[in-house]
């Protein structure tokens, strides 16, 4: 089953990035937010395991539309999505993600931070199927946090229904995190995915969400400046997406959302006194 999980998320970014026109790198933390908020609105009802009927529904209902074209539309379509994976920057990214995976499936539990809820706290979304009662979970700091990164520990540890795996824990927070990096991937003016790729490696070490949410707030800000030949729906659709996982990392978040919103509202201020010519090369030379 897992294997239909990863290959539907595949598509759906594949296909954020053929309908957007963007590379794979871009729509990645785009199709990582959607599944977390699809997740977390299944926690309330306890109905995660649903995910592993929709996942398949999805893929089907893909299939089907694929076969359902005409043949040029259907040649067209597999010319956009082989362009799309034979750039440098996904073939880098899908490297890296699954570097990250293996490297972290033996990890262990070892931090306090861990203990008093990032772990504990996800051990009882597994083994719940959703979010516990008010007085329900062993977590000290339960009610503390907001679930954001939870949902994708919980997706990977789900990959293994059997027995909690600590390392699956590790996979999805590490997962999460770059999926939010590897867009600065697109901007590196490097050809070679082995050299982009170990350029992008970081290090940091526990399950806690202050590093989520920095790089959620960074790859707000980088949504917001680049617009260049992005559609409204892409532009401010994924600040929204954004946002809404922003606030779910952690109980500060909120703060960090009003600075994100009157960043963005500057930023429209700046755009329209200065025409968005002049405002895209600016922000071009800051990319370079």
């Amino acid at each position: 089953m897992f294997v239909i999980h990863i290959i539907m998320l595949f598509i759906f970014i594949l296909t954020l990035a053929c309908v957007f026109h963007k590379s794979f790198v871009e729509m990645l933390p785009v199709g990582i937010s959607s599944l977390v908020l699809l997740l977390y609105v299944l926690s309330f009802g306890r109905h995660l395991g649903w995910i592993d009927g929709i996942a398949p529904l999805l893929l089907c209902g893909v299939v089907l539309y694929f076969f359902t074209r005409k043949r040029e539309q259907r040649k067209e379509l597999l010319r956009q999505c082989i362009e799309i994976l034979k750039d440098p920057s996904t073939i880098a990214g899908i490297i890296l993600l699954l570097l990250v995976v293996i490297g972290v499936s033996g990890k262990v539990v070892s931090w306090w931070d861990d203990y008093n809820f990032w772990a504990t706290d996800v051990k009882s979304i597994f083994y719940r199927n959703g979010f516990a009662d008010k007085y329900a979970n062993a977590a000290p700091e339960f009610g503390d946090y907001p679930p954001g990164t939870q949902m994708m520990k919980w997706w990977f540890l789900h990959f293994s229904p059997g027995q909690f795996r600590e390392g699956l824990l590790f996979a999805g927070y590490y997962v999460f995190n770059l999926s939010f990096l590897l867009p600065l991937l697109h901007y590196i003016r490097k050809k070679m995915p082995l050299s982009m790729t170990l350029g992008a490696i970081f290090w940091c070490d526990g399950g806690c969400a202050d590093f989520s949410m920095a790089v959620v707030y960074g790859a707000f800000l980088v949504a917001v400046i680049d617009r260049k030949d992005v559609s409204p729906w892409l532009y401010y659709g994924r600040q929204a997406l954004y946002l809404m996982v922003l606030v779910l990392c952690k109980n500060t978040g909120f703060v960090w959302y009003v600075f994100a919103v009157l960043f963005s509202i500057g930023v429209q201020i700046l755009n329209r006194r200065m025409g968005e010519d002049l405002w895209q090369k600016r922000t071009a030379m800051l990319g370079t």
